[in-house]
């Protein structure tokens, strides 16, 4: 598992509220609650209800769904929101030094995107150094109709939501260029016969977030 550290960012495809010019997460709520709807080999979805969340004059009831597709690089995120009149909805990926922005290359989905050294140390409690020698791409796509504008505070790269009937669709993904560095390759078609030259390790090319893999990626929840 890779991670990126966060720290007061939203997280890749997390969702908050502007107030008064201010990213706002979900915090102050009056009641919260998950269920695991699904826990199979191919599909898991994760469910998370948030009752009263107060959002400067406003009051909002919030169901953020998250489904996981085996094999896939990302994960779909259906957001229901009750009582939203009125109100910013954002959500982003965690600003990093030094990353290259891949907005301006995707098209026509709403995205925000970045590639560079954004992969922490390893460790037992969370880490905020990054390792110099590996990058990693991280994004948040919505389709067209459902995403606004793109901007960025002190923590995160933003981009505006515009729920329809209540609802928002996300594609939160991410790529390692170590990614299959360590694939077992077999060159024997019995164990016995492996040996020595039997089975080793290949390395393959080294993949990169493009336009087309962001654009390829993105698709309304099933």
């Amino acid at each position: 598992m890779i991670f990126t550290a966060s720290g007061k960012a939203l997280g890749v495809a997390g969702i908050g509220a502007m107030v008064d010019g201010k990213v706002t997460p979900v915090a102050e709520v009056a009641d919260r609650k998950w269920r695991v709807i699904s826990a199979g080999p191919v599909r898991s979805m994760l469910e998370f209800q948030y009752a009263d969340w107060r959002i400067g004059a406003h009051t909002v009831d919030l169901v953020s769904r998250i489904t996981q597709w085996a094999g896939e690089h990302g994960f779909e995120h259906r957001i229901t929101v009750k009582n939203g009149d009125g109100v910013t909805f954002v959500t982003g990926i965690p600003i990093k030094p030094g990353t290259e922005n891949l907005d301006s290359a995707v098209a026509p989905a709403g995205v925000v995107a970045t590639w560079g050294h954004q992969v922490v140390v390893s460790g037992a409690k969370a880490q905020a150094t990054d390792l110099p020698d590996e990058n990693l791409g991280v994004a948040v796509l919505a389709p067209p109709e459902e995403a606004g504008a793109v901007s960025s505070d002190e923590a995160n790269r933003l981009l505006a939501l515009r729920p329809h009937n209540g609802v928002v669709h996300l594609y939160g993904a991410a790529m390692w260029d170590q990614e299959n560095t360590e694939r077992l390759v077999v060159n024997a078609a019995r164990p016995t016969n492996a040996r020595a030259a039997g089975q080793s390790s290949l390395p393959t090319r080294n993949p990169r977030v493009t336009a087309l893999w962001l654009h390829e990626s993105h698709r309304k929840p099933r």
